[in-house]
């Protein structure tokens, strides 16, 4: 009899530990979900920036990753006083500027792409960014004349930016030089991110800043990310789109950035070998694992003649490439061709 009590009781507290044990894991189990399929968007770069994640922890992760965002967007900002770049193009011509590792390898980086593209995209172009001062919201500074521009033009050259890697400085030979790294601060922040991301076992992941897009794995099921490609002269329309896995986008246009005179487009994208607005390209479109040189490409190739733009993209393993002239005439890569898909009208 006694015996039987004593199984009992055993089985009881076996039925409560049961319990117990689903209670918990029916009440864990809506904030594993939460934990697990999060996103979050944030004004970074005068841009939203938007990140999308899925996998255990993916909110602490994704906001680790705005975090470092935010961290590049102030340290790379060359209107802030008080950012690196800033400090750098205040001592251009006296001294050398120790700044972060962050900051160090998004400039090194710049320059990489700069002697890549033979100076079509040039980090040093700050100059000339505010001699024509083109902003989003359509202001700008008087037109400059010829004198003016060819003036300004000698103060951009990114073999003038010296390095110390052991000092982790920055030095402008030349005074009045000033970096310009708003055509690839963005691309930069997204590769940053991506690697936070990868960092905290998120194997999904959107990342989104401005026209710079990089797509972590399989968005579900094996599934790609889809990406929508902007017509650049209807802005709520798309052209087509491609489907991304470990790879990044990057758009450049003049459709955000411009201001008219005379019935004349100027777009905001300046050709550092004549020191005008671009005046060929409608948008450029760059495919790439690397969405650093994938901004930055997108603004180079755009300076240049298309077939020779995309000729140097075809030399670049892994890269692959659009671009849409202003009679709307588009030349792509042939792995581009290959990758992109009409929008059905």
């Amino acid at each position: 009899m006694l015996s039987d009590i004593k199984e009992k009781k055993k089985l009881g507290v076996s039925f409560l530990l049961i319990f117990v044990a689903m209670v918990v894991a029916t009440k864990g189990y809506p904030i594993y979900q939460q934990s697990a399929n999060y996103h979050e968007t944030r004004i970074l770069f005068d841009t939203e920036v938007y990140i999308e994640a899925h996998g255990y922890h993916a909110k602490e992760a994704v906001q680790e990753a705005l975090s470092l965002m935010a961290k590049v967007s102030d340290q790379l900002n060359m209107y802030s006083t008080t950012s690196e770049v800033s400090l750098i193009n205040q001592a251009a011509g006296q001294h050398p500027v120790v700044v972060s590792s962050l900051t160090f390898r998004a400039i090194k980086k710049a320059v990489e792409v700069a002697r890549m593209t033979d100076g079509a995209f040039d980090p040093a172009i700050g100059p000339l960014t505010l001699l024509w001062g083109i902003g989003a919201d359509g202001k700008h500074n008087p037109i400059p004349n010829e004198r003016q521009v060819k003036e300004t033009l000698k103060l951009v050259d990114y073999q003038n930016i010296i390095f110390n890697q052991y000092q982790y400085s920055i030095f402008l030979s030349e005074a009045n030089m000033r970096l310009d790294l708003g055509a690839i601060a963005k691309g930069y922040a997204v590769g940053q991110a991506v690697e936070v991301l990868k960092q905290n076992n998120i194997h999904s992941a959107l990342v989104s800043a401005g026209g710079n897009i990089y797509a972590l794995g399989d968005k579900s099921q094996g599934k790609p990310w889809r990406i929508g490609i902007r017509d650049p002269e209807q802005k709520d329309q798309i052209i087509g789109y491609v489907d991304l896995v470990n790879q990044g986008i990057d758009t450049s246009g003049d459709y955000e950035q411009f201001f008219t005179n005379d019935e004349k487009k100027y777009s905001h994208v300046i050709n550092p070998y004549t020191g005008y607005p671009v005046s060929k390209t409608l948008e450029s479109v760059v495919l790439s694992s690397d969405s650093a040189l994938a901004d930055a490409l997108s603004t180079g190739i755009s300076t240049m003649d298309a077939q020779q733009g995309l000729k140097l993209i075809n030399n670049i393993q892994g890269t692959e490439g659009m671009v849409i002239e202003q009679d709307s005439q588009r030349k792509a890569t042939l792995g581009f061709k290959r990758a992109f898909k009409e929008a059905k009208q």
